[in-house]
């Protein structure tokens, strides 16, 4: 899983994020997880 965390999925994942905070809650809780 570390594997993937380290692929650039992250940075686009966490862009949505911050972008619209209306973003699904499974992307929000999946993000949390390794950003924290």
């Amino acid at each position: 899983m570390e594997n993937i965390n380290r692929k650039p999925t992250k940075r686009i994942s966490l862009g949505k994020v911050e972008i619209g905070d209306n973003a699904p809650v499974s992307i929000q809780s999946m993000l949390s997880l390794p950003t924290a």
